[in-house]
């Protein structure tokens, strides 16, 4: 009877404390911290979409093989492509290293237990480095209504942007003048 009673007690005393149990020295698989990929930025996008359309559009910078650069964008809806300098895409990849954008999830959405956002913007961010080995890591994110923290979307898009923008007027002046 002691016996049953201190079984019930201890039973009923591994309840109220929360005891919990694992099946021997079971541990959480750790998860390397991301880190920044190494060798050359060859790539690299930036896509929006809101409610109003942007003048530029998606710009997205690669290097060829024959080793030039190009900066291709969307202009009114319009696919523009134009060579660039190289410098371009090493402060691409500066924003990307000192944003740390390398850390960013794989995806960002806004939760709102079932509201409906009507006014809302989406965005992707894909960024592509060519190892010495000739391997190539792919960085990408997106987001819906949200994004990480920091201003690396906002400096890689101003990047892009303005780059365009020269060809992008260039490119209006030539219609106007037709």
């Amino acid at each position: 009877m002691k016996t049953t009673l201190l079984l019930m007690t201890m039973t009923l005393l591994g309840l109220f404390s929360g005891c919990k149990t694992t099946g021997g020295n079971a541990k959480a698989p750790q998860q390397p911290a991301p880190t920044m990929p190494q060798g050359e930025l060859v790539e690299v996008d930036y896509h929006y979409q809101g409610m109003a359309m942007e003048m530029i559009g998606s710009p997205r910078l690669q290097r060829q093989t024959d080793g030039r650069a190009l900066l291709s964008f969307e202009l009114y809806g319009q696919e523009r492509q134009f060579e660039v300098s190289d410098t371009l895409l090493a402060a691409a990849r500066a924003i990307i290293e000192e944003e740390r954008m390398y850390e960013y999830g794989v995806s960002y959405d806004l939760v709102m237990d079932g509201a409906m956002i009507l006014d809302g913007y989406s965005w992707s961010f894909g960024a592509t480095f060519l190892a010495a080995d000739s391997t190539q890591v792919r960085l990408s994110s997106r987001g819906s209504n949200a994004e990480p923290d920091g201003d690396g979307l906002y400096r890689l898009r101003r990047l892009l942007t303005d780059a365009a923008m020269p060809f992008a007027r260039q490119e209006m002046e030539q219609e106007q003048g037709r």
